[in-house]
């Protein structure tokens, strides 16, 4: 993380030229204004990627259950339709040529 160094800037300001109360204010207002303003370290970028990182997997995890479970289910539902029907045709096959 990078440091805003007041006494260097200020001693800059003032061997252009410009007197000390004057390097201080204005030293003064880039602090505020650095204080008040919304920036983003590297190090809040690293932490907000691991959380999206793991979120991304966490679905994806999610998703790939979700979908097993469709696929079990339908198998499941396929298999009875079959014997169902298979043994409703073969009784009336039955019936019909009996």
């Amino acid at each position: 993380m990078s440091h805003f160094d007041t006494y260097d800037f200020i001693k800059n300001l003032e061997k252009s030229g410009i007197p000390e109360n004057q390097a201080k204010a204005i030293c003064d207002g880039l602090k505020d204004c650095h204080d008040a303003s919304d920036h983003v370290s590297k190090a809040d970028m690293e932490c907000l990627e691991s959380r999206l990182e793991r979120k991304i997997s966490d679905t994806a995890h999610r998703q790939t259950k979700v979908i097993g479970a469709m696929i079990v289910g339908s198998i499941t539902i396929l298999t009875l339709v079959d014997r169902y029907v298979h043994m409703n045709l073969a009784s009336l096959t039955q019936s019909f040529w009996s």
